[in-house]
C-alpha cells in the first residue's frame, strides 16, 4: 500500500513539472525571425494568389464564350422509321407481336 502512495507522488510530480512548462511560453525564435518568415510567407501567398485569381478569371473568359449549335441535323440511319427500328426493345417485340397475332377474339 505505501508503494502504491509513492508512485502516485511521483506521478503527481511528473505532472506538476509538465504545466509548469506548459504555463511558461516558450520562444524558440526570437520576433525578428518570426517576422521575416511571416513576411516571406505573405509574399509568397501573394503571388499564388494572384496567379489563382488570373487563372480563375482566363476560365471565366473562356466560359462565358457561347456555344454555337451545330448547323446540320444528327446522323439519322436511312432504314429507321418509327414502324420498323434497328434496336428493338421488348416494349416493340410485345407491340409487334399483338399486331401479328391480332385482336382478342370474342
Amino acid at each position: 500500500m505505501l508503494r502504491q502512495f509513492q508512485g502516485l507522488k511521483h506521478i503527481s510530480a511528473i505532472n506538476n513539472t509538465i504545466n509548469q512548462l506548459v504555463r511558461v511560453p516558450i520562444a524558440f525564435a526570437s520576433t525578428d525571425k518570426a517576422a521575416a518568415g511571416y513576411l516571406k510567407f505573405k509574399s509568397q501567398y501573394q503571388t499564388h494568389l494572384k496567379a489563382f485569381r488570373e487563372k480563375m478569371q482566363s476560365l471565366e473568359r473562356e466560359s462565358s464564350k457561347k456555344v454555337e449549335k451545330a448547323p446540320i441535323r444528327p446522323y439519322s440511319h436511312p432504314y429507321q422509321n418509327e414502324h420498323n427500328p434497328i434496336n428493338f426493345s421488348p416494349v416493340k417485340t410485345a407491340e409487334l407481336f399483338f399486331d401479328f397475332v391480332g385482336p382478342e377474339q370474342v
